[in-house]
């Protein structure tokens, strides 16, 4: 039984410890492979990642791909394209920059 108790109390001590360390090294580290590749990643249907200390590279993306901002407030950036429009707002996460549709 002392065992048992021993085991369970080591588990919960390395999960305590090693989950936060996944929780904020994870998302650095699954940037650090995917930014190597591009610098604007899509993470979703609508939302991108990019590096937090260049969060300008999805304006290039965008311009790229024949959007232009049209209008700019705060962190929320309209885009415009042949007469449709969209809006991405940006959010600055701990280890980048994400912007959201």
């Amino acid at each position: 039984m002392k065992k048992l108790v021993t085991v369970l109390i080591v588990v919960v001590i390395l999960v305590a410890i090693l989950l936060p360390v996944e929780h904020y090294y994870g998302d650095n580290i699954y940037g650090f492979f995917k930014f190597k590749d591009s610098p604007v990643v899509q993470t979703d249907e609508n939302t991108y990642i990019c590096s937090k200390d260049n969060p300008e590279d999805f304006l290039d993306y965008m311009k790229d791909d024949g959007w232009n901002v049209s209008d700019q407030m705060g962190m929320l950036y309209t885009f415009e394209k042949d007469g449709e429009k969209i809006n991405y707002r940006l959010y600055f996460k701990e280890f980048y920059a994400q912007w959201v549709n």
